[in-house]
């Protein structure tokens, strides 16, 4: 590869950075500010009737705000994770982070439906889109790191291979918690947990295989 081309690539990765930063952080105001604000009237610092009216009024609101919150910055984490461990991008890698933020718009408006009815498509298309996101990561992150393609010389294969499968956890419960928005918004909203056993199977999986291999 020129060097041009190289150092080309290596820039290319940090505006890449630089712009899902910036998706991540505009879809954390996306979710949080369509909830209502007391107004000045309502007295309701001092007033505990009141705080307890606005918690009634917005509880559910609040609670899908708070899931999604969890959500938006898990995989915000992990986009850094995957991208911080490169040394340069190209176009097929570039490719799957816009189809993150093809997902990530998806996401948003789902989000934006929700505010006007609550329905199982609405939290259906949600997962679906969560789901899109996370594995658009993963499989942008194995095209990088498959004979250390785009890596950077400081993370070791195994560690590039734990990164990948961590990542796993949280697209595989988006595509669990479709058929789950359907049983009702509890159901789908305590569904999105199957990510904490899912993810230690995950990890004792790698773990085994790789002491099977030394």
């Amino acid at each position: 590869m020129k060097p041009a081309e190289l150092e080309r690539q290596k820039r290319q990765l940090g505006r890449l950075e630089v712009l899902m930063d910036v998706m991540f952080a505009l879809m954390l105001y996306r979710i949080l500010s369509p909830l209502p604000m007391p107004t000045e009237e309502d007295d309701w610092v001092w007033e505990f009737g009141a705080i307890l009216a606005l918690g009634q009024e917005i509880g559910p609101a609040l609670l899908m705000a708070i899931i999604g919150v969890v959500l938006i910055v898990i995989y915000w984490l992990q986009s850094n994770k995957l991208l911080g461990n490169l040394e340069r991008t190209n176009g097929p890698h570039v490719s799957f982070s816009i189809g993150q933020v093809f997902f990530l718009v998806i996401y948003a408006y789902a989000m934006a439906m929700a505010e006007d009815f609550d329905s199982p498509t609405t939290r259906a298309l949600q997962s679906f889109a969560l789901a899109g996101v996370g594995f658009c990561g993963f499989f942008g992150f194995r095209y990088a790191a498959k004979e250390r393609r785009l890596l950077s010389e400081s993370i070791s294969d195994k560690e590039a291979d734990a990164l990948k499968i961590s990542v796993l956890p949280e697209p595989v419960a988006g595509l669990l918690t479709i058929p789950l928005a359907y049983l009702g918004p509890w159901a789908w909203e305590l569904g999105w947990l199957v990510m904490l056993p899912i993810g230690r199977w995950l990890r004792r999986r790698h773990d085994v295989r790789y002491l099977e291999e030394q």
